[in-house]
């Protein structure tokens, strides 16, 4: 839980310092390969912009069952996305792609990713965020995840 509060503090000030990152903090609705959506999610993540609307998005968060199964998984994604309409409007569009894990003290499991989603910047420097993520290994889909959040710019 350190992790991602330390992986948020960090976020948000690298999004204070510099106009071309933001930051968000987020809470999914997951549903693994099975499931009907039995897990939830918390993280944190962020988007440096590397040129106009293309980004270099990490995240990290934890993944837990709605029960008490003890289902608990480390995730991690390290993607690339691109923001249409960067800075033109309140409504911000974005596709992301790239590498995806999860753990736990059992193993893990190394994955794709690919979704998209949406932030709409009420104020300046911060505004609500929303996106879809499906993680998949070559030959199956392994989790998709619907978040809803924060972000800060």
């Amino acid at each position: 839980m350190r992790l991602i509060f330390s992986l948020l503090a960090a976020t948000l000030a690298l999004s204070a310092q510099t106009p071309r990152a933001q930051a968000h903090g987020y809470f999914g609705l997951d549903n693994p390969s099975g499931h009907n959506f039995e897990y939830n999610s918390v993280g944190a993540g962020a988007d440096v912009f590397v040129y106009k609307g293309a980004a270099f998005s990490p995240s990290a968060g934890y993944l837990f069952a709605n029960g008490n199964d003890g289902g608990k998984l480390a995730i991690v994604t390290v993607n690339g996305s691109y923001h249409f309409l960067r800075g033109k409007g309140p409504f911000e569009p974005f596709v992301t792609a790239g590498y995806g894990a999860y753990a736990n003290l059992g193993g893990g499991q190394s994955m794709f990713n690919y979704g998209g989603g949406a932030n709409y910047w009420f104020k300046k420097h911060i505004g609500v965020r929303a996106e879809v993520l499906n993680f998949q290994t070559r030959t199956y889909r392994e989790l998709t995840s619907i978040r809803f959040g924060v972000s800060f710019r």
